[in-house]
Parts: structure tokens; C-alpha cells; sequence
């Protein structure tokens, strides 16, 4: 089957999703890489309200009630956008955040943290001490 594996990605770059789509071997994740540039353009082309909105769709399969927010999911994107704080993109950047609470109320209340890496291929996994715990500073799906 390596033939059809080229052919496929030889036919991805010149044709795109039409082309993988003839070909019958296009898989869902290969569809949604190939139009994701895209569909973040248009997205930024529109308002933050109906960003928000669309993204909160896709992700949960129904639109959010900001009448009467029930949901902590739709509390915070009621927070999100009528009552904006300053402080919450450093509270939701867990490294921006033991720097703020450092800052604000002093290095005792903060967790060590051993280092901060931008990138998992970074990670020397053999040079850390066990037990040890390894989290993502502030993403979203990516794990």
C-alpha cells in the first residue's frame, strides 16, 4: 500500500481535500488538518461574540444560554466576554500565574517549579528525579 500512501500525499499537495477525498483514503483528522488554516482566517474575520459562540458549539454540540448562564462552561464564557479582568490571562498561564502570585503576595505561597519548557521534545526525561509532575503551562487540546 505504499504506492497509495504517495499518491495520496503527492495528490494533498497539489489538489487538497478534493483530491484526498477521490483518492477514498482521507481520514477525519486529515480533512480537519488540511482546512484548519482556513477555518481560523474566516474565524478571526468575526466578531469575538460569534468566535466564542461557534467555538462553544463545536466543542459541546449546543449553543450556550448567556441569558441565564447554569453551566460553569457557560459562566465563564459569560465572563468571558461582559465582564473582562485584566488578570485572567496571567491566572490561566499556570508559570504566569506563580509569577503574579509571587509578585503579589510572595514566593512562599508558590509552588517550586523545576523548568518550563516551550517544547515536550525539550524534555530530558532520564535527567528527572522521581516522582516528578509534568503539566502544560496553557493549552488546549494539544495533549
Amino acid at each position: 500500500m505504499d504506492l497509495g500512501d504517495n499518491r495520496v500525499s503527492l495528490s494533498r499537495r497539489r489538489h487538497g481535500v478534493a483530491s484526498m477525498l477521490y483518492e477514498g483514503v482521507v481520514t477525519t483528522s486529515s480533512i480537519k488538518n488540511s482546512i484548519r488554516p482556513q477555518y481560523r482566517q474566516v474565524m478571526n474575520l468575526l466578531p469575538m461574540r460569534a468566535r466564542v459562540l461557534i467555538d462553544y458549539f463545536r466543542a459541546l454540540g449546543r449553543w450556550p444560554n448567556l441569558q441565564q448562564p447554569e453551566t460553569y462552561n457557560e459562566k465563564i464564557l459569560w465572563r468571558r466576554l461582559y465582564d473582562p479582568d485584566d488578570r485572567l490571562p496571567y491566572l490561566v498561564d499556570k508559570v504566569k500565574c506563580k509569577e503574579f502570585i509571587a509578585a503579589h503576595h510572595g514566593a512562599q505561597f508558590v509552588t517550586p517549579t523545576s523548568a518550563v519548557f516551550e517544547n515536550a521534545d525539550e524534555i530530558d526525561f532520564d535527567a528527572l528525579i522521581l516522582p516528578h509532575i509534568i503539566k502544560a503551562g496553557k493549552i488546549t487540546g494539544q495533549i
